[in-house]
């Protein structure tokens, strides 16, 4: 509630010159900016406004551990992970070696943080520089209606069935795609026992929305 409906944010510039309203959809394409300037101009300003509220957003994430930690406890888990892991029936240890090979192979990040950073030509490399092109050039755009196109295309591997599922989410009104002010960010697709799945995406013209479509009607 307090991220997608409280929280206002300021605007900013974009590579064109045009102040642009940030926001959370918003944010997301000005960091594949290849201008340094506008990535980091949207990340200072929309952590700024999560930064006022850093003492809300600390003791809410305290209250959601020991929330954790207590139904752990009354159910008698070892742990919280535990707890968490129960309901795919995913033993802890699956998890712990999952972290400890991730730990072994750090070094591979560590080189490619390196490269992008000596391809971009960057004395410093920042969060904001993590999501755009490095070859120099504006990332692709897609169109929602190219999208559904694309979309269809590449499923027809899953078989007719499948696809004749998937058009029917494209053209029952099964996806609410455009951002709007209090709409929950992100890419969701949820329902309930006596209804047909409803997308909630907040649709901006680059391919990760693309793989965001792909992805929930799935």
């Amino acid at each position: 509630i307090l991220d997608n409906t409280d929280l206002s944010f300021p605007s900013v510039t974009d590579e064109n010159g045009n102040q642009v309203k940030l926001s959370q959809g918003v944010y997301s394409i000005l960091l594949e900016s290849t201008n340094p300037a506008v990535r980091k101009e949207a990340f200072q300003k929309l952590y700024q406004v999560y930064r006022q509220f850093q003492h809300t957003l600390a003791a809410t994430l305290t209250t959601n551990v020991k929330n954790h930690n207590f139904k752990a406890n009354v159910r008698h888990y070892n742990s919280a992970l535990e707890a968490a892991l129960s309901e795919n029936e995913v033993p802890t240890a699956v998890y712990d070696n999952l972290i400890q090979g991730v730990n072994r192979h750090l070094d591979l990040l560590h080189r490619y943080v390196a490269l992008r950073k000596r391809i971009l030509g960057l004395d410093e490399l920042h969060m904001y520089d993590m999501y755009t092109s490095l070859v120099g050039k504006k990332s692709p755009k897609y169109t929602f209606e190219q999208s559904k196109a694309i979309a269809l295309e590449a499923l027809q591997v899953m078989g007719p069935d499948y696809v004749k599922h998937v058009h029917e989410a494209f053209d029952g009104r099964w996806i609410d795609v455009v951002e709007n002010q209090f709409k929950r960010s992100g890419g969701y697709s949820s329902g309930t026992y006596d209804t047909n799945p409803f997308i909630l995406l907040n649709w901006k013209d680059n391919l990760d929305n693309l793989y965001t479509l792909i992805h929930e009607t799935g």
